[in-house]
C-alpha cells in the first residue's frame, strides 16, 4: 500500500530522502482536502491549504499547481500527519509565463519579431537578439537593416554605422514609457 499524507501550506517541492525517484507528481485543486484563512492587516494572510497526496516509496518530485503568485516563499511549510517528511528542495516559479520575464529569461538569445510594414501593408518576419530587459528605464536597441546592392545613405534621422558592405547599424535610444522614431532615406544601384 502507498502511504499517502496531507499537504498544509501546500507550496513546496518535497522529497522523500531516500534512493530512486518517483516521476513527477502535480498536485492541483482536485486533491484539496480543505483550506482555511486568516486575513491580517498591510494585506497579509495566512492560508492553510491541505492536499492529499499520494508518495512512492523513495523520492519524490512534488508540484504544487494553482496556488497564490502572492506566497512569501520563507513562510511556506510542509507537514505530514504520517511521520517525519524531509525537504530536499524547494522552488517558487510563479512568474514563468509573464511577458517580461520571458524577456528576462531570452537575453543573450535570438527571438523572432514580427512588425507591420505601412508602405506595403505586409507582415515583415525578422530574428532579433534580445541584449536587455528594461521595464520601465530607457532602452537601447540597436536596428540592422540589410539594403542590397550599392547603396548610399540620402537622409537619415539617426546617424548608422555601415556594419558591413550590405548592412546599416542604428543605436536607436527609446526613453522609459516612450518612443522613438527611425527614418532614413537610401539610394540603390544594382
Amino acid at each position: 500500500m502507498r502511504p499517502s499524507f496531507v499537504a498544509a501550506a501546500g507550496f513546496l517541492i518535497p522529497a522523500c530522502a531516500s534512493p530512486g525517484w518517483a516521476d513527477e507528481n502535480e498536485v492541483t485543486l482536485n486533491d484539496q482536502t480543505g483550506v482555511a484563512v486568516a486575513i491580517y492587516n498591510q494585506d497579509l494572510a495566512l492560508v492553510r491549504d491541505s492536499r492529499l497526496v499520494t508518495l512512492t516509496k523513495g523520492g519524490n518530485d512534488i508540484v504544487f499547481i494553482d496556488v497564490s503568485g502572492q506566497i512569501q516563499p520563507g513562510t511556506a511549510l510542509l507537514k505530514s500527519p504520517n511521520g517525519k517528511l524531509d525537504v530536499l528542495e524547494q522552488n517558487f516559479d510563479f512568474d514563468l509565463l509573464t511577458p517580461e520575464k520571458l524577456l528576462e529569461k531570452s537575453i543573450g538569445g535570438t527571438v523572432r519579431v514580427v512588425s507591420n510594414v505601412p508602405v506595403t501593408g505586409k507582415e515583415k518576419v525578422e530574428d532579433a537578439k534580445v541584449l536587455s530587459v528594461a521595464n520601465s528605464g530607457p532602452v537601447t536597441v540597436i536596428l540592422a537593416q540589410t539594403v542590397p546592392g550599392d547603396w548610399k545613405m540620402i537622409r537619415e534621422s539617426m546617424a548608422h554605422e555601415k556594419f558591413d558592405a550590405s548592412t546599416a547599424l542604428w543605436h536607436v535610444s527609446i526613453p522609459a514609457g516612450g518612443s522613438s522614431k527611425l527614418t532614413y532615406r537610401v539610394r540603390v544601384r544594382y
